[in-house]
């Protein structure tokens, strides 16, 4: 139940912070069970949800509460068993999201969807450093932008930095030179594509403009060459 302690403000303050979390935790179960193998794997997954849980409890509903930890501790931990798990706890995070406020989320939840999307079938496809392109990301009035700090697992050519980018701030990551597909023709959707690998991400209203090294792709589908150039340029701005 929520902390009757809290004021209202401070509740919806913490049921933001909350909804940042858990998406960025959602972005990292997905790419994480792409190649999930062992129950090892999975424990340590189930870790850093733990701490999550322990920390937003006040604001999750109880029955979504109990529904994550029975979906944290798979029957089966088979690899088809696991595979089964990671449908049932996205499931599961799906909904405790729809209980938490949206707020101004769509610079950073499209970032990461190039991130996972490329982190995805980078280990596939291993280029390692001497292939890795550089894409500046810059935030024009957008709310901060959060760079997941740590990736599921390593890999060659993916670097991100662990500071989030401030309104008016730029930062840079690296990624491996892979084509990104991107349809961004759904007002309220993205959906970002790599090798066949397609990742849908929900944007915030406040998301007026993305513009990858000048064009504008929101309201477009277009096939970005991230191997094309030395370097790229993007550009979030928000109202």
């Amino acid at each position: 139940m929520p902390n009757r302690s809290m004021t209202r403000k401070e509740e919806g303050e913490k049921k933001k912070k909350a909804r940042k979390a858990f998406l960025l935790y959602l972005e990292r179960l997905r790419a994480a069970c792409k190649i999930l193998n062992t129950a090892d794997e999975w424990y340590s997954l189930m870790r850093d949800l733990a701490d999550l849980l322990q920390e937003y409890a006040p604001v999750i509903p109880p029955e979504s509460y109990a529904r994550i930890q029975s979906a944290m501790r798979p029957v089966d931990t088979t690899r088809k068993g696991l595979k089964q798990a990671c449908k049932a706890l996205d499931l599961e995070i799906e909904r405790v999201l729809k209980h938490l406020p949206a707020g101004h989320a769509g610079g950073k939840i499209l970032f990461g969807a190039f991130i996972a999307a490329a982190a995805l079938v980078g280990a596939a496809f291993i280029y390692g450093e001497a292939t890795a392109v550089d894409i500046a990301i810059f935030n024009d009035g957008c709310s901060p932008i959060i760079l997941p700090a740590s990736l599921p697992f390593p890999i060659p050519g993916v670097s991100v930095p662990s500071a989030p980018i401030p309104s008016g701030g730029s930062a840079s990551v690296s990624l491996p030179r892979l084509t990104v597909e991107v349809d961004a023709t759904d007002p309220d959707r993205v959906s970002v594509s790599v090798l066949g690998v397609s990742i849908p991400y929900h944007l915030g209203g406040d998301v007026v403009s993305i513009r990858l090294d000048g064009q504008d792709i929101l309201g477009r589908r277009v096939r970005a060459n991230l191997g094309d150039r030395k370097s790229h340029e993007l550009v979030v701005s928000c109202r």
